[in-house]
Order: structure tokens, then C-alpha cells, then sequence
């Protein structure tokens, strides 16, 4: 189905991660599936990180360039339970992976100006 890549193949590193993060219970365990990205790359090794990542913009990349439903097909047939509907969390997963912090920690709330 991926027509304008490689091949499934390409994504070995990001298929398990998400079977191994992002499956049936995994807002239960993160909450989210940055906090997911943020657990792998604090338990995983940096190569193992750095692999999931460089397919997963791989991924991305391609998924910008396809209607919806196509790229979710292919991130279902990937592994995992996960359906985003747009690419946006796909970029906040890249973003987590990355150690970029763009999110609430649990329990968290957003810090809000004051109305003068």
C-alpha cells in the first residue's frame, strides 16, 4: 500500500514501537501519546530512539503527501492501536521523541495571563 516508499520494511523500529507503546492501553499507561514518546526515550537506548524517530519522519514525511486514510491504513497495518486523525500528532510524537517539551505533565494545568 506505502506506493512511494521502500516498503514496510523500512519501518521494523517504528512498528514495534508501537506495539510495544501505543497499544489498546496505552492512555491508560501514558495518557497521551506524547507521554508515550517521552517514556520510550527515557527507557529506551539512544540508538534505539534514534531509530524509531528517523522512521517515524520517514513516515511522516510520506504521510503528508497522501490523502488520510491512506497513511492511517498503513499506520494500523504497522502495529499498535493508535488512529490519530490528522499528521498533527504524528508531529508531536516526533516532537516527544525528540525531548522537546510541549506538553502538561500530568496533573499539570497551563499557565494562564491575568485579566488586568
Amino acid at each position: 500500500m506505502i506506493d512511494n516508499t521502500a516498503g514496510m520494511g523500512e519501518y521494523d523500529h517504528f512498528g514495534k514501537f508501537l506495539d510495544d507503546y501505543m497499544d489498546e492501553d496505552f492512555r491508560a499507561r501514558y495518557e497521551t501519546h506524547k507521554g508515550a514518546g517521552r517514556a520510550f526515550r527515557l527507557e529506551a537506548a539512544a540508538e534505539d530512539v534514534a531509530a524509531v524517530l528517523a522512521e517515524l519522519e520517514t513516515f511522516l514525511a510520506w504521510a503528508e503527501t497522501v490523502p488520510t486514510h491512506t497513511w492511517q491504513a498503513e499506520l494500523t497495518a504497522l502495529g499498535g492501536r493508535w488512529k490519530p486523525r490528522s499528521v498533527g500528532p504524528l508531529r508531536g510524537l516526533v516532537g516527544a521523541l525528540r525531548g522537546e517539551k510541549r506538553w502538561l505533565e500530568p496533573g499539570e494545568r497551563p499557565i494562564r495571563p491575568r485579566h488586568r
